[in-house]
């Protein structure tokens, strides 16, 4: 659906450098608002003595239903997950692919971005006790290690988005 909306605008392409700026300026946007976050997320200090979000509780106590929905819910309003969607789309169809080769890409997308998930849900599934052991530990790893990722993750992409943006604008 974003993808039809940003080819078939009539401003999709500029005349003479053959941009879209509906493309440089999304660019542009989500690379400023991840630079934001990781400057947010770098002047916060960590306190040791938070205890865990609420969110981590609820899922940890769910039943694989309502696992099911809380993942469906965080994916369709989770704006970081939005960010990296719609920022794919925008670079995929900067590239000019053709319609297969782009959906092609879009799905290698959603493959690669999901890979690690998918394969906790295999390994969960085939051998319960040691899929559990080992996602304790990347949790514990990734709670160790949130602050430091997501200022690393936002930063180098909100450079590189927003290098894109304003250099596809400017040319």
């Amino acid at each position: 659906v974003f993808g039809t909306l940003l080819t078939s605008s009539p401003e999709a392409k500029a005349e003479t450098t053959g941009h879209s700026p509906i493309v440089a300026t999304l660019l542009l946007v989500i690379g400023i608002l991840l630079l934001i976050s990781a400057v947010r997320k770098w002047r916060k200090e960590d306190d040791p003595e938070d205890a865990p979000p609420k969110w981590m509780a609820t899922i940890e106590q769910a039943s694989p239903m309502k696992a099911l929905g809380l993942g469906a819910l965080l994916v369709a309003i989770g704006p970081k997950l939005w960010v990296f969607t719609l920022s794919a789309l925008a670079i995929i169809t900067a590239a000019e692919l053709g319609l297969s080769a782009s959906v092609a890409t879009y799905l290698a997308y959603i493959i690669l971005a999901q890979i690690a998930l998918i394969l906790a849900v295999l390994v969960c599934a085939i051998a319960p006790r040691a899929g559990g052991a080992l996602l304790r530990g990347a949790i514990g790893w990734l709670m160790r290690y949130n602050r430091p990722i997501s200022i690393v993750v936002a930063l180098v992409f909100g450079l590189y988005f927003s290098w894109q943006g304003a250099y596809k604008l400017l040319t």
